[in-house]
Order: C-alpha cells, then sequence, then structure tokens
C-alpha cells in the first residue's frame, strides 16, 4: 500500500456551489466533532455575542476573512494528516477544533494538559519573537480502511504570533499502530535535523486554491502525486499559498509547528522545534 503522510488529495471535492462553504465541507467531510466540542464551541459564541459591536466586527473583518477561516480549516487537516500504515489496521486519522481559545495564558497550559489526559512540552515566547496567543483542545479521530471510527482522542493546539506571521504548534498521541518509523518513511522529507535523540522533519509544500471549474493541468497532478501540491476548489480565482511544517516524534506523541506564508525559513521552524523539544514543563 502507497504510504500517503500529512496530505490530503482534493481531487474529489464537491464542486457544486463553488463557494466557500463547499470549500469547507470537502475539507472536513470526515471531521465530527464531539458534543462537547459542539457546547464549548456554543459557549465562547455567545461569550463573543456579549461583546460589543465593535469588538464583534474587529473580530470578524480584522483577523478571521473567509479566505482565512478556508486556510485555517486546511491547516487543521494537514496537521492532522491523512496516512495509510499497511498492517496497523490505520487508514486515516483527521481532527478537529475551534478557533477560539480554550485558554489564552501560558500558565494555563496545565489545565489543558489535564483536560487532554497528556502532557505536552511547550514554551511561551520563542526566541525569534513568536509569543503565545491561545491554547486550543482538539479531537483527534482514526478510521479503519473501512471507514469505521476505531478511535478518538484529545489534543493541544497552541497557536504563535510574530507581527503577521501566525504559527500553531498540535501535539497529539500516537494511535495504536503508529511509529515514527511509519510516519515519516520513504523520501516526502527532504530535511531532517537533530535535537538530541529526537530527529525533525521538515515539509514544505504549495496550497492552491482555484475556482470550481478549474481544470487540473499535468503539473498540478504530478505535484499532488508526489506531495509537493495540494489543491482546494472554492475560489473566485486562482490564489497560491505556501505551508511550512516541522514534525518529530517524543515519548509517544507527535508535534507539529507549522503555517502558512511564513517568513520564518526551514533553520527557523528547526529552532523552533528544538527550543520545544529541549523545554522543561
Amino acid at each position: 500500500m502507497k504510504e500517503r503522510v500529512n496530505f490530503i488529495s482534493c481531487e474529489k471535492w464537491d464542486r457544486t456551489d463553488g463557494n466557500v462553504k463547499n470549500l469547507l465541507h470537502g475539507m472536513g467531510e470526515r471531521i465530527e466533532a464531539s458534543e462537547e466540542l459542539k457546547k464549548r464551541i456554543d459557549s465562547r459564541i455567545l461569550e463573543l455575542d456579549r461583546k460589543t459591536e465593535t469588538e464583534k466586527e474587529e473580530r470578524s473583518m480584522g483577523r478571521f476573512s473567509m479566505k482565512k477561516v478556508a486556510a485555517g480549516v486546511a491547516a487543521a487537516c494537514l496537521l492532522v494528516g491523512t496516512v495509510c500504515i499497511a498492517g496497523s489496521g490505520i487508514k486515516s486519522i483527521s481532527g478537529s477544533s475551534s478557533t477560539i481559545p480554550d485558554y489564552k495564558e501560558f500558565a494555563d497550559l496545565p489545565k489543558a494538559e489535564a483536560e487532554a489526559g497528556f502532557g505536552a512540552d511547550a514554551v511561551e515566547t520563542f526566541c525569534n519573537g513568536f509569543m503565545l496567543e491561545g491554547i486550543r483542545i482538539g479531537e483527534v479521530a482514526v478510521q479503519n480502511e473501512a471507514g469505521q471510527e476505531t478511535g478518538r482522542e484529545k489534543d493541544i493546539r497552541l497557536n504563535y504570533v510574530k507581527g503577521g506571521d501566525s504559527v500553531s504548534l498540535h501535539v497529539r498521541k500516537l494511535f495504536p499502530g503508529e511509529s515514527e518509523e511509519e510516519l515519516f518513511g520513504g523520501n516526502r522529507y527532504g530535511r531532517k535535523a537533530q535535537a538530541g535523540d529526537v530527529t525533525i522533519y521538515y515539509n514544505r509544500f504549495t496550497q492552491k486554491s482555484v475556482p470550481d471549474d478549474y481544470e487540473l493541468t499535468e503539473e498540478d497532478k504530478a505535484g499532488m502525486e508526489n506531495g509537493t501540491l495540494n489543491v482546494g476548489y472554492g475560489t473566485s480565482e486562482i490564489e497560491i499559498d505556501q505551508f511550512s511544517s516541522v514534525i518529530w516524534v517524543k515519548d509517544g506523541k507527535r508535534y507539529e509547528i507549522s503555517g502558512f506564508n511564513l517568513s520564518v525559513d526551514a533553520d527557523g521552524l528547526f529552532g523552533m522545534a528544538q527550543e520545544v523539544v529541549e523545554s522543561k514543563n
């Protein structure tokens, strides 16, 4: 079976409406939110409704354009990834979380860890200036080849900002059948770095958002096949974004720092990963 790690093919996405709603639906068609998560989201919405109209307008127009929301959903999917592991019974792993932080202070990380049921290495501020903006609790689910859910766990997502850049540190426990060798085998990750006995893998690809009637070129198909391109339908014009990440496994947990159109290069991301690996929480 061909191994596919951290890559979601969009070739079969629904093209009926050609709007952002369908793009989000296509990205999240395999994501199911638990009742607990739905209640948390509803609670956050009610909390926002208590704020002034000015604050709400600033939140919706200043920070969350529809393109950014779509990109956020894409990032959430890509963070968790899709894997095919021969003999493990795992077909795919997908995840979801609210865009609104559950916690805003680094001092609240122990609360997030208690809620998620595991500890996570993290820092409050990176040496390159990225500062914590919020902590979210999400969920990840694993499905077998028959499409049946065989496991569900909570995860921790920490968001950091610096100027116009935003990165997410995503932490989840490995599911039975997952291993570092199976996750990172093959030639997909061209660059690696060491932080003690932890191997950190770098990944970068192009996110191409296209109109509903867009026809894939041979170059598109080749990029999707080799993992350098991800194509999503639903925008009014072609938009190109770059997705970068560093990924590693430590103490039975998968870590990933990632973001779109970052000014930080591979070496900068490797440095951030090393800070997390070496952090003492």
